[in-house]
């Protein structure tokens, strides 16, 4: 079950969350006022919505405080591309009483991989982590953003809500690891194991990226050609070019 909408964005904006046992405890004052009714069931509705409201308080301000734990977020120096990089959130609790929580890690929107965590529990002055992994779809540099966490007071209605400051840079770079397995494999000649083989494509390799004449050699190819001061000959100044056909060929390499 659901809380209204605008009760919802209330807490988050308070800082707290309702869980889904505060909605069916509402519900059910709500539900005695269609059932029961009369002055003494509207009655009986505004001490049942103030008991509700102060049960929640009660167990917002029991519930732990996220902030009070020490949090750590552990990342390769060089993320790679396209495969799982390992990702650690360590929780540490300082204080004299087990924490109970959710979280959510808030990685780059184009990385794959789970965010959502717990709930787990950290024991007293100890330290928890959490092992996560996330694959970048490409390289550059991207930031990891802060940790949303959420704890529970002892009857279940309602907790904190907060985002833990813990931006951090990574830096993705291409797959090194693969590269060099894929040339330890070439020269193994196990590609094709891979699936990997050669294929012949039709015009691949004819295709040039320029072609031009050059106006001048290092040799008198023509007796009416002058040598500049350079070295080289060149026709005279004014003289028609002189078209020039050629044609090339290729086979393939022993």
């Amino acid at each position: 079950m659901k809380l209204p909408a605008c009760i919802g964005e209330f807490a988050r904006r308070a800082g707290f969350h309702l869980t889904a046992r505060a909605a069916v405890l509402l519900a059910a004052g709500a539900a005695a006022v269609v059932v029961f009714r009369g002055p003494a069931a509207s009655w009986a509705a505004v001490a049942w919505g103030a008991a509700w409201l102060a049960a929640v308080a009660a167990d917002v301000l029991r519930s732990p405080r996220p902030t009070d734990l020490t949090w750590r977020r552990d990342l390769p120096p060089k993320l790679s591309i396209g495969v799982a990089n390992p990702v650690t959130v360590a929780i540490g609790n300082p204080t004299g009483a087990p924490v109970t929580l959710r979280a959510r890690e808030t990685p780059p929107p184009s990385f794959a991989g789970e965010r959502a965590f717990g709930p787990l529990t950290v024991p007293p002055h100890e330290e928890v982590e959490v092992a996560l992994a996330f694959t970048p779809p490409a390289r550059g540099l991207f930031y990891f953003g802060d940790v949303g966490v959420r704890t529970t007071g002892p009857l279940g209605l309602a907790g904190r809500a907060v985002r833990v400051p813990l931006r951090q840079e990574a830096k993705v770079y291409p797959d090194i690891v693969a590269v060099r397995s894929y040339a330890l494999l070439a020269r193994k000649g196990a590609l094709a194991e891979m699936g990997i083989k050669r294929m012949r494509l039709a015009g691949e390799g004819t295709e040039f990226e320029s072609l031009r004449e050059y106006p001048k050699t290092t040799w008198r190819m023509l007796p009416w050609m002058i040598r500049g001061d350079d070295g080289f000959w060149r026709l005279p100044p004014g003289y028609p070019e002189i078209p020039l056909q050629f044609s090339l060929s290729a086979r393939k390499p022993g």
